[in-house]
């Protein structure tokens, strides 16, 4: 494949609607601004916890392309791409307006679990818990890519690529980031909607709440502080394809958040619990 074609297959411009995140690209966001705020829940008590970031369209384009490309190149490269882009280089070729950017990467699986097991391995790494935990970068994205093509050199059959930037003028959200896990399961499991909330002038949330099917369920502060910490709600749900929810805080002199700013999130999708009958001989 000539460097002409590659460059067009392995980063496609921006068109049309924005990216939508896939449920582990949106876990894992939650989960980095998470140690953000609280570092000690995973492991580093003395690091001082630092504002979330705003995530980007562009840099999600960036980072899953990324992915992808290395697995279809079987993880032959990292950071450095086949034709020579870091990763301010691609974030640029994105459409993002700046190029000083950082960049996490692991090959892992699907689902709740690997997002929770990749996000301790970074925080457990030295260099990448630094790009996790850097004050001044204030844009990220987390892109995700599957492939069934693994081989002896590339066993995981997903790639995950973090990238974190800085731009100047960025107002920190108040709601960063939220998300629902698991994503699919059935009727008796326990689903767990977690929120990032951030007020910058130390503002306690008066109303925290996660509205499911039209119905608000109060959330409680799980990890960090009042003003910069996560919210959770933990519930069992009948079976049904047609959850949704969205995400409303109440704060300071009377001012209002809402995760995501308009609709809201189809998921989770809950099946019914599969018994194997009891055969007596």
């Amino acid at each position: 494949m000539d460097r002409k074609t590659w460059r067009k297959r392995a980063l496609p411009k921006r068109e049309g609607r924005a990216l939508q995140t896939n449920p582990d690209e949106q876990y894992f966001m939650v989960l980095i601004n998470e140690a953000r705020a609280a570092p000690e829940a995973f492991g580093y008590p003395e690091l001082e916890p630092v504002p979330p970031l705003a995530y980007h369209a562009n840099l999600a384009y960036s980072a899953r392309a990324h992915s992808q490309s290395i697995l279809n190149a079987q993880a032959q490269f990292g950071h450095i791409d086949l034709v020579n882009r870091g990763p301010g280089d691609r974030a640029v070729e994105s459409g993002y307006p700046e190029r000083l950017c950082s960049e996490n990467l692991i090959l892992t699986t699907t689902g709740p679990d690997a997002m929770r097991q990749a996000h301790q391995a970074f925080m457990d790494s030295p260099g990448h818990r630094a790009s996790i935990m850097e004050r001044g970068f204030n844009e990220f994205a987390v892109g995700h890519a599957t492939t069934k093509e693994t081989s002896p050199g590339m066993p995981w059959p997903g790639q995950i690529t973090q990238v974190f930037c800085v731009r100047e003028g960025v107002e920190r959200p108040v709601i960063p980031t939220g998300a629902v896990i698991p994503y699919t399961g059935g009727a008796s499991d326990v689903y767990t909607y977690i929120v990032n909330f951030y007020a910058n002038d130390g503002s306690v949330p008066t109303r925290a709440e996660v509205v499911i099917n039209g119905v608000a369920h109060p959330l409680t502060l799980s990890t960090g502080k009042p003003w910069l910490g996560a919210y959770r709600f933990t519930t069992r749900l009948p079976e049904s394809d047609a959850y949704d929810y969205y995400f409303w805080f109440e704060y300071g002199d009377g001012r209002t958040a809402r995760w995501p700013e308009t609709g809201s999130i189809d998921l989770p999708k809950v099946t019914p619990n599969t018994y194997l009958p009891l055969i007596v001989r």
